[in-house]
């Protein structure tokens, strides 16, 4: 009878230990949960303030480590800057990043140049376009950055006071070591995709402006726009 109630009592105890310790495991994973879509919500976002007032209260930028452009004695890196920018924006505990310049160097001659002259513009992206160089007895792919290609936001599109993804963007383009920034294109909405075509000598880009899909094949010895298309719509 006692061997009974011992085994109840300790049947008891576990079935009190089980449940403490599923409900342990359900805070935590609420926890993990909340951290997870609060991260979603205060992501850093791209932001530039056009207001002095607070591009004063704005952090000291960061130079980021130089990259070296491929096929080309060049180095290049980004200029970045956190800002304090208007709460109502975004979340109340959001951090805001941007990326404003960047800084070219050519490591032969010690000689460095900026993108841009200020850093009031903000940079979305930016990549390198390549020539293919592999000789025709070869296997081995050779390439060299004949090109950058820069989604760029310059202009305050939506009177917000802020450069932000929100804005319409400008497709630029600028030589391996900085020189010759050329806007070929501006109001774009939408960035749809990009190619290299002609052994990269041309760069194609489908973006959405107005609503209409559009093409433009971009000359990369002149930055020129050869030709624009409108894709059908359904």
């Amino acid at each position: 009878m006692k061997a009974t109630q011992f085994f109840r009592q300790l049947w008891r105890i576990n079935g009190v230990l089980i449940f403490l310790v599923a409900l342990l495991a359900v805070l935590v994973l609420g926890c993990i949960a909340i951290q997870f879509l609060d991260f979603g919500r205060h992501a850093a976002k791209q932001v530039v303030r056009v207001d002095q007032q607070t591009q004063e209260k704005a952090e000291p930028p960061i130079l980021g480590a130089f990259q070296t452009v491929s096929g080309t004695p060049f180095m290049r890196a980004a200029l970045t800057f956190g800002d304090e920018y208007a709460r109502s924006s975004f979340s109340s505990s959001a951090g805001s990043y941007s990326t404003r310049n960047y800084l070219f160097l050519n490591p032969e001659t010690l000689e460095g140049r900026w993108l841009f002259p200020d850093n009031k513009q903000l940079i979305v992206d930016s990549d390198e376009l390549r020539e293919n160089l592999q000789p025709k007895d070869s296997d081995t792919p050779k390439f060299r950055t004949t090109a950058f290609f820069y989604k760029m936001i310059d202009t305050d599109t939506n009177g917000d006071k802020q450069l932000t993804p929100e804005d319409k963007l400008s497709i630029a383009y600028s030589r391996p070591d900085g020189r010759e920034y050329t806007t070929v294109l501006k109001g774009v909405d939408r960035i749809l995709g990009s190619a290299s075509i002609d052994n990269g000598r041309k760069h194609v880009v489908v973006y959405e402006i107005e609503k209409k899909w559009c093409t433009a094949v971009i000359s990369l010895s002149t930055f020129e726009i050869e030709r624009k298309g409108e894709l059908p719509t359904r």
